[in-house]
């Protein structure tokens, strides 16, 4: 099957090279032609676990890149509509780029051909493309389908290939035949279809993402209950997680949920909804509780730095918002980097894949070792398995002061004592360095946090 994917971002690029693996044709399309001059080289512009092997095995046979839309629509069985849809400041979802697209786009479509929408859009957005489309001379007869990504970011190929679910949406009386055939080999692994409005569709990926999003806000709220009253926070989330209904999905603490959708997707969801008349209280609620966990991060350094933090050294590991991506957008890092400066901080970072931010005061390192060295403190912000595997008795002798604040808790509490530093780390006890000569608690005891009035 021939097909064109507009806009080679993460989800156009991700889903263009997928189709090709599947061996049908597929041309990825974008405005920018440096852009397209380096993926036709092979040169990837994200850092996406397995997607530039992917890429490279297809290049050039099933998959191609292009500027050129209209010559490359024309022929086309179906054509993927991937453009970004930002968020405006009062959390309206922009969608100038996708509509920009769509006049682009529909006048060269061959009858009968299908347009699918895989850029996340509020509801209404199909039927505002037909209305748009109608306007258009001689618009020719085409299907619009809504289907929504479900990728997760370091782990997209894998997503795409095993996905949970197709969602697909249309109107009454459109066949979804095309769109069927494209993923026709993953139906035949008995991955469920499920069909449904555009409206419902478009929906369906808003509600999902916000509902991600409240169980990682739920779970720091509890992981901030478990340090007040001296509960671990792993046996909590172990005994809910076992029950099927809740399961263990998006259920560990950190220190607030970033990237381009959650935070996106909640806004737009909320702006839709006051539209229509509605007061999403639960929304606002995680987009609030999310904001306020970001905010709190500087304070959690402070106090595990002794107190204040002004004139010192501090190692911020990991940039980017999750492991095995280089994307920064909405990261809880950058928040982190801002409140330290404004204190008076020395920052030191180091990212296996994302770039340092160019600030004063901010110094990008390209080292785990050279990050630490000197430091009062090294937080952990990212789950990146370099983090996860290092030696924390030596990384102790690299820092002036044995301190780790681990917003991912990435290590048994057992460990850090064994490696004699001051652990911190989220709704577990404190496992505190005690220099020689001085007393240690009892094994297994903390220092005690106050319970909130």
């Amino acid at each position: 099957m021939r097909i064109v994917v507009i806009g080679t971002g993460y989800v156009g690029l991700v889903s263009g090279a997928c189709l090709a693996d599947f061996g049908h044709e597929v041309v990825c399309v974008d405005q920018s032609s440096a852009k397209i001059a380096e993926l036709s080289r092979g040169q990837i512009p994200i850092h996406e676990p397995g997607l530039e092997g992917l890429v490279a095995r297809n290049l050039g046979r099933n998959l191609n890149f292009s500027t050129d839309a209209p010559a490359n629509v024309a022929g086309a069985d179906l054509v993927i509509l991937a453009v970004g849809t930002p968020s405006s400041e009062d959390g309206k979802a922009e969608l100038g780029h996708l509509f920009q697209a769509v006049e682009e786009v529909v006048p060269h479509l061959r009858g009968g051909a299908t347009l699918v929408v895989k850029s996340t859009v509020p509801v209404g957005t199909a039927r505002r493309i037909r209305q748009r489309a109608a306007q258009l001379p001689c618009p020719p007869r085409f299907v619009l389908v809504s289907n929504p990504e479900f990728l997760r970011e370091g782990s997209a190929i894998r997503d795409f290939n095993e996905p949970d679910r197709i969602v697909i949406g249309h109107g009454e009386g459109e066949s979804p035949a095309t769109i069927r055939a494209i993923y026709a080999q993953l139906l035949a692994r008995g991955v469920p279809l499920v069909e449904m409005s555009n409206e419902a569709a478009e929906l369906c990926k808003y509600a999902s993402n916000t509902f991600l999003a409240l169980r990682v806000a739920y779970v720091n709220e509890m992981a901030d209950f478990c340090e007040a009253v001296g509960v671990d926070i792993a046996s909590v989330v172990q005994g809910m997680a076992l029950d099927r209904r809740i399961g263990h999905h998006y259920f560990q603490p950190g220190p607030g949920f970033g990237g381009s959708c959650f935070s996106k997707d909640i806004s737009a969801l909320l702006y839709t909804a006051h539209e229509a008349g509605l007061d999403l209280r639960i929304g606002s609620a995680v987009k609030q509780a999310n904001s306020l966990r970001k905010q709190g991060l500087a304070k959690r350094v402070a106090r595990a730095a002794g107190g204040t933090l002004k004139g010192k050294s501090i190692a911020v590991l990991g940039l980017a918002f999750k492991a095995n991506t280089d994307d920064m957008r909405d990261s809880a890092a950058l928040n982190l980097i801002a409140d330290l400066r404004s204190r008076g901080v020395t920052v030191r970072t180091y990212d296996p894949a994302a770039r340092p931010p160019a600030l004063a005061g901010v110094t990008g390192c390209s080292s785990l070792a050279e990050a630490i060295t000197g430091t009062d403190a090294a937080v952990i912000m990212t789950e990146w398995d370099e983090f996860r595997s290092m030696d924390l008795a030596a990384v102790a002798k690299l820092m002036r002061k044995p301190v780790v604040v681990d917003f991912r808790n990435l290590f048994p509490l057992s460990k850090a004592k064994a490696a004699g530093i001051t652990y911190h780390s989220l709704g577990r006890a404190t496992v505190r360095h005690q220099p020689e000569g001085q007393t240690a608690l009892p094994q297994g005891e903390s220092l005690p946090l106050p319970v909130p009035a």
